[in-house]
């Protein structure tokens, strides 16, 4: 499931910066870091919104900052642990 939900996520990510027109590297990946990325506070939290509708998962207020996730996998394991919590 980590793969699959990798991908989903460099796919929303793609998408929400092609809206704001930021380019992005060709090779994205778990390690990839956001800030390197050019990601700021509030396209970050648009990225957020997106992943919160994909996966029907809620980001905490403390969590709603990019200073919490540095990469995509750290976004990655934020979601399956909250989807784990939820299928509990």
């Amino acid at each position: 499931m980590a793969n699959e939900v990798v991908d989903q996520v460099i796919t929303i990510l793609q998408g929400v910066c092609q809206n704001e027109h930021l380019k992005l590297l060709p090779q994205l990946n778990g390690e990839t870091n956001l800030r390197e990325l050019g990601i700021d506070s509030l396209l970050f939290i648009k990225f957020v919104v997106k992943l919160e509708v994909e996966f029907d998962v809620d980001f905490d207020d403390e969590n709603m900052n990019i200073d919490a996730f540095s990469t995509i996998q750290d976004i990655v394991n934020y979601i399956e642990r909250q989807v784990a919590v939820e299928n509990l």
